[in-house]
């Protein structure tokens, strides 16, 4: 008597294989979510390109007399204001710069902003927007 030996998988066991490496691929992607990964790299690029404002505010302000209402006039800080889509407002006593973004997709939309008294930064949850001149414009 002979014995067949048989060689190869199963149906069973293919399909059983290719839900796995399914499974692996949707958790993987879940963890990548490259949407996300874009939105991010999108906010970073917007808080570097507002690094300087502070600095050339300064120098505006010590060039037209010790007052910030031309901040926003100066030619470095209007183009990357109006690049990026940010929202400018000075008065003579300061100014302030903001520019929505994703942050902690609490449902609420995050700003990162910039102003006279030196503060950089995130604000969750907070709106800023509009900044009405002649009013506050610090960003805290």
């Amino acid at each position: 008597m002979k014995i067949q030996i048989q060689k190869g998988f199963t149906l069973i066991e293919l399909l059983v294989v290719i839900a796995l490496i399914g499974i692996l691929a949707t958790i993987l992607y879940v963890l990548i979510n490259p949407v996300r990964t874009m939105e991010k790299a999108d906010d970073a690029t917007k808080k570097r390109a507002f690094g300087g404002f502070y600095n050339q505010a300064i120098i505006v302000y010590k060039e037209d007399g010790y007052v910030y209402t031309n901040v926003c006039a100066d030619s470095n800080i209007s183009g990357v204001v109006n690049q990026l889509g940010a929202t400018c407002a000075d008065t003579i006593a300061g100014y302030g710069v903001a520019i929505e973004i994703v942050g902690n997709n609490s449902g609420d939309p995050d700003y990162y902003c910039v102003d006279s008294s030196g503060f950089a930064g995130t604000l969750v949850d907070k709106a800023v927007f509009p900044i009405v001149p002649d009013t506050d414009l610090t960003c805290n």
